[in-house]
């Protein structure tokens, strides 16, 4: 998936790729996302 949203909301675990390579198999956590784009982002949960 490329959408975050869609992807947070359905995958617990995501493998990242940049450039055709693997960039991270792991959780997504704002450090993974931090690390991938290269910059600060904090995910948050929808409300219920």
């Amino acid at each position: 998936m490329h959408d975050l949203n869609l992807t947070a909301m359905f995958a617990l675990h995501v493998l990242l790729l940049r450039d055709g390579r693997v960039l991270a198999e792991a959780v997504l956590t704002d450090a993974v996302l931090a690390a991938a784009y290269g910059c600060a982002l904090r995910g948050c949960t929808a409300p219920a």
